[in-house]
């Protein structure tokens, strides 16, 4: 797998969790990522400073499970209902770019996925009475 383009959408008021795979060779198979770091940003634009979401696994927006299994390869993107909450202040759609890479334990980072970021604006909004 080179790099993925991949577009991820999560809802206003919802959890987010998206769970993915790097597999490579033929017939494609998981890559071990034990002891393997992950970094996840979200900006409003590719050449934009600001920072609207950094998951990583120091913070637990990147999770690499136990590499046995099905999980040999797996990987989640994990981001709490109340940050992205107070990402749509006033129930509006929102999309900008994000970027992931996965940095292996000899130093080697691989970019892996890249797309568009999108939080839709909730019509229920259940939290608000």
């Amino acid at each position: 797998m080179g790099t993925a383009r991949i577009n991820l959408v999560a809802y206003e008021g919802d959890s987010f969790e998206r769970r993915l795979r790097w597999m490579q060779g033929s017939p494609a198979v998981g890559v071990d990522l034990t002891d393997y770091a992950g970094l996840m940003r979200v900006r409003p634009a590719i050449n934009s400073p600001e920072v609207l979401f950094e998951l990583t696994t120091e913070n637990g927006g990147f999770v690499i499970p136990t590499q046995t299994g099905d999980d040999i390869g797996a990987f989640s993107l994990v981001i709490d209902k109340e940050d992205i909450e107070e990402k749509c202040p006033n129930h509006t759609n929102k999309e900008w770019v994000y970027g992931a890479v996965l940095t292996a334990p000899d130093g080697t980072r691989k970019t892996k996925l890249e797309g568009t970021f999108t939080i839709k604006a909730s019509v229920p909004r259940p939290w608000i009475v």
